[in-house]
């Protein structure tokens, strides 16, 4: 079973990554964890009686058969042993249903798989993601994550795609056809209005300590939460009590450890019991260490911005985090700096932000926007306690922001 989709913190959500969503689901639901093997994220599993592989790419959706294609030598597998969760432009969002063989229709991962494998007989669920309004770029739309009133019948589409791929894998094509390509979660009736929209810039508020705050900020359409692992922070919690919090959301919100020049048999430890889903580095790490950990998860490194004497240039190939000189203080780092601290192209922005100045800092750094937006200190009634007024302010701030 291959679900596809491109890697890295950037891409979680979007649209193109729904083949990512129901693998990492089906996952959860069988027990079993990812591991990186080649150029994939690999799990073994059983469904009934029937073992199964489950694959995720890390080549980036148009170069998916390097990594579908050698993994079905290995285990000699033959085409109609193959499944693939992709997303569908062509069919409207909240509907579902299999198909076997047939042209790509266009995705580009299911094109490339095609070629390498010499065949097209091999079996997709295809997902629908809706074609984009009018005057909307379509490679932006594929990349842009879900509206907020789409993701509770996304979430529900997640749980129908593993039961689908479930069924598929135990009882065969025929009995999982028959089934689930009725499915249709669109509410009738109702018309689509048509509008351009923005992609939204992500958001994660850093600090979580509590399994309220943490459901809320999902409610809201936060796109990630940090968790933090440095035992000198006021906000740090343990390995159980991080788990505790992940376990409280769905697929959606990505989990973010946070740790601070921590030995790396270590974090993975922590990362595995907190069921983390990607690691922010906060101390001296190097880029050595760094490739190490992306290894088994995406990476965010994080710097304190001081002056224009940063040096970014060994980290052009990572997404870095800008934050203030001291993280946690609430204070904001000299946003006319970064022209001259020239960041890679995947950076997140950080340090002071909150409800009362996040609008002006995306205006300030608008030459050099970036892919996201971190908050703490400003969000909070005490530290590690979140603000619920604060946290719906700093969204609305964030969304109505050009």
């Amino acid at each position: 079973m291959v679900g596809l989709g491109n890697p890295g913190l950037e891409y979680a959500q979007t649209r193109h990554n729904v083949g990512f969503m129901v693998l990492d689901r089906l996952a959860e639901k069988l027990g079993v964890r990812f591991s990186k093997k080649g150029n994939a994220e690999i799990a073994e599993a059983r469904v009934g009686t029937e073992k199964v592989i489950l694959l995720k790419p890390l080549t980036y959706m148009n170069l998916s058969g390097q990594a579908v294609v050698p993994v079905m030598r290995f285990y000699k597998l033959r085409p109609e042993d193959l499944l693939v969760v992709q997303d569908d432009l062509d069919m409207p969002f909240r509907m579902m249903k299999f198909r076997h063989g047939g042209n790509s229709g266009g995705q580009r991962g299911i094109k490339h798989i095609a070629q390498l494998l010499g065949t097209d007989e091999f079996t997709r669920l295809k997902v629908g993601i809706d074609r984009p309004p009018p005057k909307y770029d379509v490679p932006a739309w594929v990349l842009s994550k879900f509206k907020p009133e789409e993701q509770p019948d996304l979430v529900q589409l997640v749980d129908l795609g593993v039961q689908a791929a479930t069924s598929w894998a135990e009882h065969g094509l025929d009995v999982a056809q028959q089934k689930f390509n009725g499915t249709d979660l669109r509410p009738k009736p109702q018309k689509k209005p048509k509008e351009v929209l923005p992609i939204p810039m992500r958001v994660k508020m850093c600090g979580m300590t509590r399994v309220e705050d943490a459901v809320l900020a999902e409610k809201l359409g936060v796109d990630a939460i940090g968790l933090i692992f440095a035992s000198f922070s006021k906000r740090y919690v343990t390995p159980e009590q991080a788990r505790k919090i992940s376990l409280s959301l769905s697929v959606l919100p990505s989990r973010v450890g946070v740790f601070v020049d921590a030995p790396l048999d270590e974090l993975l430890k922590t990362a595995d019991t907190a069921r983390l889903t990607a690691i922010q580095l906060h101390g001296n790490e190097s880029p050595e260490y760094a490739s190490r950990v992306a290894e088994f998860y995406p990476v965010i490194r994080a710097f304190k911005v001081k002056d224009d004497t940063l040096d970014l240039s060994e980290w052009q190939d990572f997404t870095v985090l800008l934050d203030g000189s001291e993280p946690g203080s609430g204070q904001a780092f000299d946003w006319s700096l970064l022209p001259r601290l020239k960041p890679p192209k995947r950076w997140w922005l950080a340090g002071g932000l909150g409800p009362q100045n996040v609008k002006a800092a995306l205006e300030a750094v608008k030459g050099h926007l970036p892919v996201g937006v971190d908050a703490v200190t400003h969000l909070e009634s005490a530290p590690g306690i979140k603000d619920p007024a604060r946290m719906r302010a700093f969204m609305q701030n964030v969304r109505s922001s050009g």
